[in-house]
């Protein structure tokens, strides 16, 4: 199992799933941006998903308050990131809650996933210059899915683009009917011209 763990239990997720979106200037002008898609596919249901500038000098003021009030994990491969194998997830989580679920009861929380919405390139730069991400819970997602991302380069191995990201954290945390609806989405938008 990955160490995964040490950042999510199921304790810190009942009551839904807040997606921050943390989108760098350039991405609201690109139609291949896929965080408006990510957007537009989950507006509905337990999950709640926003977009926020990111900008270096003057931070988000809802998010900066967020990062005190509520769980937060950052999705980002950072060095100190804890991996999170979201193709094996799902049957651990789900074994752990219902577990959990025994010994306190249903309690209604949400957890907070901030997403670096940008290239790969620019995210790293988000990243390094935002020392609040810098001391919140990273996870590195792993999976044996490639991305199927045509309407960009990918620059990494493992460079899902926003939409397939969350496709596979809904798969994770066990909200099926949502990653088809955004991976159908996904399929959708993803089409050479």
């Amino acid at each position: 199992m990955d160490n995964a763990a040490a950042v999510l239990s199921p304790a810190d997720w009942r009551g839904g799933l807040d997606i921050v979106l943390l989108t760098h200037s350039s991405e609201y002008q690109k139609s291949s941006n896929t965080g408006v898609l990510v957007q537009q596919a989950l507006m509905t249901g337990a999950i709640r998903v926003q977009r926020l500038l990111w900008s270096r000098v003057a931070p988000d003021v809802s998010l900066i308050k967020s990062l005190s009030e509520q769980y937060t994990v950052l999705v980002y491969p950072s060095a100190k990131a804890q991996p999170l194998n979201v193709d094996h997830w799902q049957l651990h989580w789900r074994h752990a809650e219902q577990h959990q679920q025994q010994l306190d009861g249903l309690q209604e929380r949400r957890i907070q996933l901030i997403l670096l919405d940008a290239t790969w390139q620019l995210a790293r730069k988000m990243y390094n210059q935002s020392p609040y991400l810098q001391h919140i819970p990273a996870l590195r997602l792993e999976s044996a899915r490639p991305s199927e991302y045509v309407l960009r380069r990918n620059q990494t191995n493992d460079g899902w683009c926003t939409a397939e990201t969350v496709v596979l954290l809904l798969k994770a945390f066990g909200l099926s009917s949502e990653a088809l609806l955004l991976q159908s989405s996904f399929d959708s938008f993803n089409q050479r011209p």
